[in-house]
């Protein structure tokens, strides 16, 4: 459960923070099966590249130290999909062969999420209309905090969603034009703005808001905020954003606070991009790269902190 702090304060710096191995072993005896936390993703369409989407969000959070990862999907095209799935546990959902997500599989949703600590959904959405309607039911009736981004931020913001009616944590991770199409405001004021736009929103709203980009900012609806200082050009590509959400999900599975989750990913994020814009350089990066490093850049900043 999110631990609210009472009274808004400005975190003028926060430190990397994950589980450590105390708190991991707690998590095994607690759950008795050995499982350190539970993750749940639902991607989209059948016309979205699911499969390399899939690829790419279920290696960042088993990378970031997630325990058991269950990966809701259409069951039209869970056959393809479920192929390339070694570490997880794929569930289809029904979906009357469309390949979208749709009501008739929020029953099978909601029992996955059940005992979930966590679940990430927006990426290879999809819009479709039957989606839209399954998404807003799935955001209104949370049972365990949730990431929110790609499509399942358009959609909110086409609907005017109000996120105090999750009731669960939610943490939407946008870039700037997603973030305008939130605020209903244009995206060049939202980038003259970043920290009062994002800052207002999550007050107003409800929500933890992640604003992506040089100096990415965290908000939450208490008053704390956060402004990571890099700047790192080489996260200027496509894939890098769908990697940051997926490392918020899983440090709010492994038990973080979901503010100071977001700060750590995103640390964690920018530090994993620093290595790999000093082997690759600035350009040229991929998103895959910024997977081989993360566990280097978790290392690193998991050892800076035990030096004090």
């Amino acid at each position: 459960m999110y631990r609210r702090v009472v009274g808004g304060r400005r975190a003028a710096s926060h430190p990397y923070k994950q589980p450590n191995a105390e708190c991991q072993d707690d998590y095994c005896q607690r759950n008795g099966n050995g499982e350190r936390d539970q993750r749940c993703l639902v991607p989209g369409e059948s016309q979205s590249p699911l499969t390399l989407w899939a690829r790419l969000y279920l290696d960042v959070i088993l990378l970031a130290g997630a325990g058991l990862v269950t990966l809701c999907i259409p069951e039209a095209i869970y056959p393809i999909v479920a192929a390339g799935c070694l570490e997880v546990m794929p569930t289809p959902l029904p979906d009357g062969g469309s390949g979208v997500l749709r009501s008739d599989g929020l029953d099978v949703l909601r029992e996955r999420l059940r005992t979930a600590d966590s679940l990430v959904i927006g990426p290879g959405l999809g819009r479709s209309p039957e989606t839209v309607d399954a998404l807003l039911d799935v955001l209104q009736n949370l049972v365990c905090p949730a990431v929110v981004d790609a499509d399942g931020l358009n959609i909110a913001a086409a609907a005017e969603f109000d996120w105090r009616h999750c009731g669960q944590p939610v943490v939407l991770t946008p870039h700037p034009a997603e973030m305008a199409r939130l605020a209903q405001l244009e995206t060049a004021i939202v980038q003259d703005d970043r920290e009062g736009v994002a800052t207002r929103y999550a007050h107003e709203r409800g929500a933890i808001v992640v604003l992506k980009g040089a100096k990415t900012v965290i908000a939450a609806p208490d008053g704390r905020v956060h402004t990571d200082a890099h700047s790192v050009v080489a996260l200027a590509t496509g894939g890098t954003g769908d990697v940051l959400a997926g490392l918020v999900g899983s440090f709010i599975a492994q038990r973080l606070d979901p503010f100071d989750a977001a700060v750590a990913a995103v640390t964690a994020h920018a530090h994993a991009g620093l290595l790999v814009q000093t082997r690759r350089g600035r350009a040229g990066a991929l998103a895959s790269d910024l997977l081989r490093a993360l566990p280097r850049a978790q290392e690193q900043l998991r050892r800076a902190l035990e030096a004090g």
